[in-house]
Parts: structure tokens; C-alpha cells; sequence
């Protein structure tokens, strides 16, 4: 998902060294593996034979043989040594961070099972990310992901999406809190913000703001950080100013009979609001 991953796994194809190669399929299906019984309890990780330290050992191995053979791989595990506390430490009041993830589910073996996982921190986090598990990844991936476009291509009432993607996250969150959310798969095709709230004349952006990141990492950037938080006094100088909104253009005249552009929902009253 990460443009920097994108970058390292291109460097890695092209190596031409099929040992780092071998080691970093590898590594990927330690990670995944790794996530994937992050929904386990204690009781069936014992059941199942599982070791927690013995697969954070095996990761640790590969990542040191890979930093061998790779000066890429290294300054990348270098740069990316940041602990969720650390991304904690810049939260403020009413801020979430996000972290949703894409895995296979693990059932003694790989299924073709996929399933998501939000972890969510906030300034009050203590012992560890609050973890919010959507199971059923393949059908939001394809029958929901499919009638999500068709709502917004046909512009049609979406009567399911909110619940099915953002419902169980948002139960995690205040009212008109910020979010910083750094998303995975499906939700790289969704517009967040403007799913309509079943039930009611509202959209997700009336319930909460939402900045999308690359990573929560990016919070410990101090550049970005001064980039939002100027935006954020923009804003409020703005509101004390004369100002003129511009949305929800018209894009045909009144005599045209075939229209392929359709109307973003919400567009108009979020304009006049």
C-alpha cells in the first residue's frame, strides 16, 4: 500500500539476487501471518501450538539477513523503527489515528478468508491499540464494492455502505473528532468522507474530519504536522471573513439529453451549509 514499500519491493524484484528475493516472500508471509492472529486469544494460540516470540524471532532473522543484502531494505527498517506511543505522543485531544489493515485469515493454515483490522490509538491509549476486526473482506472487496460504485455511478440512495464499512470504527470514535487514517485495499477506493449516514440527512464528514495519510507515521513528521495545523487557523481566520463557496457545478446545459457525469452526493448542501 505504502508508496515507500512500492519502492522497496520494486528495488528488491530487480535485484536479480533470487536468495534476497526468497527472503523477503518470506518475510511478507511472516508479517501477514503475524497480523492475521492478532484476533487469536491466548486459549487458541495455545490450542493451535502458536508462539508469539518465536515468529517475532523468525521476522527479526529475516530482516537482519535481508539488511545484509540490502542497503534499501536497511535505511527502510531504519526509517520505519517507530512504535505506536510514539504516534500517540502527537495526538491532541479528540485525535484518532488509524491504521487499517488488510490480512488473510489464518486457521492453522492460509485461507482465501480475507479480513480487515482498524487499530485505533488516541492521547488516552494505555496498554495497546484498540482493535476493530471487519471479517468479511472478500465480500466488501466485490458485491459491496460494487453497489458503493453503482450508488454513486447512478447516483442512487447507498443505504449499506456506512454500515458496512465505517459504522464499526466509528463506534470507536467521539463526535467531531479528527482522524488521521492511513487506509489499506478496499478502503483506497472509497470516498470516507461523504458516505451517506443511514437514517438520517447526514454524511460521515458531518460526524468527523478525516486526513488521509500514507502512514500514522507521518504524524512524527513535524513539516506535516505544521502544514495541518496552519490549515487549521486558515480555517478559522476564514470564518470570521467574507467568503464565497464554489461547488456543484452544473456540467450540461438543460438541452443536453445524455448525461455520463453525475452530481458528487452531498456536493450541493455540504455548499450550503
Amino acid at each position: 500500500m505504502l508508496s515507500s514499500s512500492i519502492k522497496l519491493l520494486d528495488k528488491i524484484l530487480h535485484s536479480n539476487d533470487s536468495t534476497l528475493i526468497g527472503l523477503y516472500n518470506e518475510w511478507i508471509a511472516e508479517k501477514e501471518y503475524q497480523i492475521s492472529i492478532l484476533s487469536l486469544s491466548k486459549q487458541q494460540l495455545q490450542e493451535q501450538g502458536i508462539e508469539l516470540n518465536e515468529i517475532q524471532s523468525n521476522i527479526e532473522r529475516l530482516e537482519k539477513d535481508m539488511s545484509i543484502r540490502s542497503e534499501a531494505f536497511q535505511a527502510e527498517k531504519t526509517a520505519n523503527k517507530i512504535e505506536w506511543k510514539e504516534v500517540r505522543s502527537m495526538l491532541k485531544e479528540n485525535e484518532y489515528a488509524i491504521e487499517i489493515i488488510r490480512f488473510r485469515q489464518f486457521n492453522k493454515v492460509f485461507t482465501d478468508s480475507v479480513m480487515y483490522a482498524a487499530l485505533i490509538i488516541d492521547k488516552n491509549t494505555k496498554d495497546h491499540p484498540e482493535l476493530v476486526l471487519l471479517p468479511n473482506g472478500r465480500q466488501m472487496e466485490k458485491r459491496n464494492l460494487k453497489y458503493y460504485r453503482n450508488t454513486v455511478t447512478l447516483n442512487t440512495p447507498d443505504q449499506y455502505s456506512y454500515d458496512l464499512y465505517w459504522r464499526p470504527i466509528k463506534n470507536k470514535l467521539a463526535e467531531n473528532a479528527l482522524v488521521y487514517l492511513s487506509c489499506d485495499g478496499v478502503y483506497n477506493q472509497l470516498n470516507l468522507e461523504m458516505l451517506p449516514v443511514k437514517g438520517t440527512e447526514t454524511y460521515v464528514i458531518d460526524q468527523n474530519q478525516i486526513v488521509l495519510l500514507t502512514n500514522t507515521k507521518d504524524l512524527l513528521s513535524l513539516e506535516e504536522i505544521n502544514k495541518i495545523d496552519k490549515k487549521k487557523e486558515t480555517k478559522k481566520a476564514s470564518n470570521n471573513s467574507q467568503y464565497v463557496f464554489c461547488g456543484s457545478p452544473q456540467f450540461y446545459t438543460t438541452n443536453t439529453t445524455q448525461k455520463t457525469i453525475v452530481d458528487l452526493p452531498g456536493a450541493e448542501k455540504r455548499h450550503r451549509r
